[in-house]
């Protein structure tokens, strides 16, 4: 039998005195279904929504999707980690700012809160650094801790399983080159001189990390550093690394240097039984601007021959797109390309987006009245299916602007779901969302 995350989750949320996941649905369920043309407007398929522009719904890419036709009683299955923090209770970015540790929570799709994870360490001045999938039912989060028990070791790197709703530190690490990884009790030592370490998720191993430096000096551009893969448990697992001329075709390289700018954007994904990761990086063109391109490294063969060109999106801005992209590379059946925001506000984008696939540009809008809209996970294999969220463009009665947001689910160039609240316990909250990823389902024989 298929023991499914759902019937896991349920019976956590009931043993350890979590907010009921069989809550009956009320008349003011936090949850919207976005107004979809009646049979009466002569539209017969009154919940399916259109595919996008310039895209025949016939296509192989426009296949059957549990997103195509929504019921309240048979939406698709799936749950969210989500960091986020109650408005009313913590603003960052107010005239006087008040603090709090962000909430790391599973919820599902009808925006109900079903499992909570204390961090490992935490404090009230924690800032939350990542989220990543790692693993069935598992994410792997960064938090920085400023008044940590060891201070020379203020980043955590930590493990939140909701199959058995347990928190697990892996790694420690400050502003030198040592790592920690207390389950393996070892010490990882990386180069020096590096001045940001991004920790990444390995998509086919879950015990595996990746972790990228700079290369940097004062005042100097950064540089692509190293890359080393760790196991996070064995103590006599392999360690392993790759230098930039390893990573990065040398055609990107700086003349006067051996390795490229340090990318603005990291991503791994998995392709069948093999890790890719897609690097965003800048360097200069044949015309002296700067071109911005996504490459490929593949850790078992190396550079990947392909690589996809920014440079005429003149809408993408890759220091915010390094937060609020999707990049799919090349496999055996799908060609690579990249989902954006499209628009002037690179700094705080509204819900209009592109895809790209290097000669095709497809743009579609979302909800006209999120500002600062961000990208969030995507939810099926063709990246036609994804969420975005976005603060209420509303103002307040002090004219200032609303710090509520709303999370909406765009299938196929169309909004068709959408959150304004999350189902905490008996009652309801508003949200900040900080970041939020789709956790990978759990299937046990």
């Amino acid at each position: 039998m298929t023991a499914r995350l759902t019937l896991i989750l349920i019976f956590l949320s009931l043993g350890a005195g979590c907010s009921d996941y069989h809550l009956a649905a009320s008349p003011d369920e936090p949850m919207t279904r976005l107004d979809t043309p009646s049979a009466d407007d002569g539209v017969e398929d009154v919940l399916a929504p259109t595919a996008l522009p310039g895209k025949s719904p016939e296509s192989s890419e426009s296949a059957s999707s549990p997103w195509d036709m929504l019921e309240p009683g048979s939406l698709p299955e799936v749950f969210f980690a989500a960091v986020w923090n109650d408005p009313r209770e913590a603003c960052v970015n107010c005239f006087m700012p008040q603090y709090a540790a962000p909430r790391y929570e599973v919820i599902d799709v009808m925006g109900r809160v079903v499992l909570s994870f204390t961090p490992p360490e935490s404090s009230l001045w924690s800032t939350h650094g990542s989220i990543q999938p790692f693993g069935p039912g598992r994410f792997l989060a960064t938090t920085h801790v400023s008044d940590a028990d060891d201070p020379e070791f203020p980043w955590k790197a930590w493990i939140g399983d909701a199959t058995t709703g347990q928190t697990e530190l892996v790694m420690e690490w400050g502003w030198h080159n040592v790592v920690r990884l207390p389950v393996a009790g070892e010490k990882v030592v990386l180069p020096q001189f590096y001045g940001d370490l991004i920790v990444i998720a390995d998509p086919v191993d879950p015990d595996r990390v990746f972790l990228l430096t700079d290369n940097t000096m004062m005042y100097a551009q950064p540089l692509l550093g190293s890359l080393t893969s760790v196991d996070v448990r064995d103590p006599l697992g392999e360690v392993r690394s790759w230098q930039p001329e390893e990573m990065v075709d040398p055609v990107y390289f700086t003349e006067w240097t051996e390795s490229p700018w340090a990318p603005w954007l990291v991503r791994a994904v998995r392709d069948g039984d093999r890790t890719v990761l897609v690097l965003g990086l800048q360097t200069w063109g044949a015309d002296g601007l700067l071109d911005t391109v996504l490459v490929g490294f593949d850790p078992e063969t190396g550079p990947l021959d392909w690589a996809l060109d920014l440079t005429e999106m003149a809408e993408v801005d890759p220091w915010s797109a390094s937060t609020s992209m999707l990049v799919r590379p090349p496999s055996s059946s799908a060609s690579g390309r990249a989902l954006f925001h499209r628009g002037e506000e690179t700094w705080c984008p509204s819900a209009t987006f592109g895809t790209w696939d290097g000669e095709t540009l497809t743009e579609f809008d979302g909800a006209a009245d999120l500002l600062c809209t961000r990208i969030g996970p995507q939810l099926d294999d063709e990246g036609e299916t994804f969420v975005y969220y976005g603060a209420d463009a509303e103002e307040d009665g002090d004219g200032e602007w609303g710090l509520e947001e709303r999370l909406v689910v765009s299938h196929r160039g169309s909004d068709v779901w959408e959150l304004s609240e999350l189902q905490v316990g008996l009652g309801t909250s508003p949200f900040d969302m900080h970041e939020l990823i789709l956790l990978e389902p759990v299937d046990e024989q």
